[in-house]
């Protein structure tokens, strides 16, 4: 659930998913129980999910329940992968930055075209020069 793009321009697409552009994407989940700070160091210090290294860029603690996850990487269903194997469940799971884009206070099910500058953005954000 989420920040989401769509785009036809298949350059920036690739450069947005491609963890060699290391775009950071930003998340925030809702755990069924409260997370600790054994668990944040499991966490950060990454494993192996489907014979890849997953790491998190960042995660901080918003609550006791609720992270803040930046990830570069995106493997399926990483963060609550990686979770479970530190031992916690995730109840919910909103993608709220992509880059330079912020989710902000769309509401879920809603959609809007982007501005030129946050196409100029994103497009920085990923070194593709503006044409």
């Amino acid at each position: 659930e989420g920040l989401l793009l769509l785009t036809n321009d298949g350059a920036l697409a690739l450069r947005l998913t491609h963890p060699r552009h290391k775009v950071p994407k930003h998340y925030e989940v809702t755990l069924k129980r409260s997370f600790g700070e054994s668990e944040m160091r499991d966490l950060l210090k990454g494993m192996v999910i489907e014979g890849r290294r997953a790491a998190v860029d960042s995660a901080t603690l918003l609550s006791p329940g609720k992270l803040r996850i930046v990830l570069s990487q995106g493997i399926k269903r990483q963060i609550r992968i990686m979770l479970a194997r530190v031992g916690h469940e995730v109840e919910h799971l909103v993608r709220v930055r992509f880059g330079p884009l912020a989710l902000g206070r769309m509401k879920s099910g809603s959609s809007r075209l982007l501005e030129a500058s946050e196409v100029a953005a994103l497009r920085k954000a990923c070194g593709i020069e503006s044409t």
